[in-house]
């Protein structure tokens, strides 16, 4: 993909970085490519890049998406004073919770036993929840950091 260098001087950019796998930082990625809520994607992303070098990532994230995305949470907020905790309890309970009961199916023994079909099986599983739950939680860093403990799981 090329990206405009008018694009990337004029964005300004919030830098984290950290050490890891491309596939471990791939499903945060491709959650900020895009937001979903109700089964349906919403029309904003946060612009992101990442540079590996030695297992480590320095991630640079674009701050224009996050006015949208803070406006469209207050518009909901305001419409519905529970907005935000009842999608955090719907949130937990139908992705993070289903999710980390899968990380935790494939552990041990059960991971030596397995046949690289039912691995490919369960990993394709695992990370269509994954995503489908990084998708929902995105916006939000409470959901992150339950995301990256998950992960850690599997």
């Amino acid at each position: 993909m090329r990206i405009p260098l008018s694009f990337i001087k004029s964005e300004r950019w919030y830098r984290q970085g950290g050490a890891g796998r491309l596939l471990y930082f791939s499903y945060a990625a491709e959650a900020c490519s895009g937001f979903a809520y109700s089964k349906r994607s919403l029309p904003f992303f946060y612009p992101i890049l990442f540079f590996f070098q030695n297992d480590y990532a320095n991630i640079l994230i674009g701050r224009s998406a996050i006015p949208r995305i803070a406006r469209w949470y207050i518009r909901r907020q305001k419409e519905n004073p529970s907005f935000i905790v009842n999608e955090w309890e719907w949130w937990r309970r139908n992705c993070a919770l289903p999710l980390e009961s899968h990380a935790l199916s494939l552990t041990g023994e059960r991971l030596r036993e397995c046949s690289n079909e039912n691995l490919a099986r369960w990993y394709r599983h695992f990370s269509r929840a994954y995503i489908f739950g990084w998708r929902r939680a995105t916006a939000n860093a409470k959901y992150q950091k339950t995301f990256y403990a998950i992960a850690k799981i599997a």
